[in-house]
């Protein structure tokens, strides 16, 4: 009976599992390019903020540890999504202040 019916549904399981494999990759697709765009917005809002710290203790001599480790830890972020060097020429600066 199973070898009568095999050429008939074989060909069905070969199309659901095609269509799931197919819906699966879309979904992923999606989610990848989502992925991305928040990754983005990230850096612009850590580039944003190393900007102020930069406005904020550009002109003193001095910076208070705890800002300090705050920009740091923005910095670190930043640059491991990639960051570009204008993130590290703001780190650079800022790492010449005397902490108080």
């Amino acid at each position: 009976m199973w070898s009568l019916l095999s050429p008939f549904v074989m060909p069905v399981y070969g199309t659901i599992i095609g269509i799931i494999v197919g819906a699966l990759l879309t979904r992923f697709r999606g989610m990848s390019s989502s992925v991305r765009a928040i990754r983005i917005g990230v850096a612009v809002l850590l580039r944003a903020r190393l900007e102020h710290f930069h406005e904020k203790y550009k002109d003193g001599d001095t910076i208070p540890k705890e800002e300090f480790q705050e920009m740091n830890d923005t910095w670190e972020a930043y640059h491991s999504l990639g960051g570009n060097s204008t993130g590290d020429k703001i780190h650079e600066e800022l790492k010449g202040k005397t902490l108080v």
